[in-house]
């Protein structure tokens, strides 16, 4: 990738702000050079830099120059797809199981129906064989 130093302090020439852009089209910007310090009498104390409107304009400017990047719109448009895909897979693994709750309880309805079936049956056998036939 390539860096750039976007804005130095005057004096000790240390980085305060660096732009950096990857191979891969993404964006960063990094601020090394602001420091939580408590005197305000230091260059680079946070509150001196933000009171200064070039380094106001010049952070927006870099905030916006790393949101607008290829990787990040080609990153929104791949995660998109893969919300789509998601969403279809979900959506057939609903009807799949829709369609085994309704196979299985068909299954059960057949196999009470086939048990009664048999019940019947044998009830018929034990009436013919044990109470109709001694009566003849």
């Amino acid at each position: 990738g390539d860096h750039k130093v976007v804005y130095r302090d005057s004096v000790s020439g240390v980085p305060l702000v660096v732009a950096h852009q990857s191979d891969m089209g993404g964006r960063s910007v990094a601020i090394p050079g602001i420091m939580v310090v408590k005197n305000q009498r230091v260059d680079v104390y946070y509150g001196n830099l933000f009171l200064n409107e070039n380094f106001n304009q010049l952070l927006i400017n870099s905030i916006e120059w790393a949101m607008g990047n290829s990787r990040f719109t080609r990153l929104e448009e791949e995660l998109d797809a893969k919300i789509d895909e998601f969403n279809s897979i979900q959506e057939e693994l609903r009807i799949a199981a829709k369609e085994t709750k309704e196979e299985r309880r068909n299954r059960r309805t057949y196999f009470l129906m086939t048990f009664w079936a048999v019940g019947l049956i044998v009830c018929g056998l034990i009436l013919v064989k044990m109470v109709l036939v001694p009566q003849e």
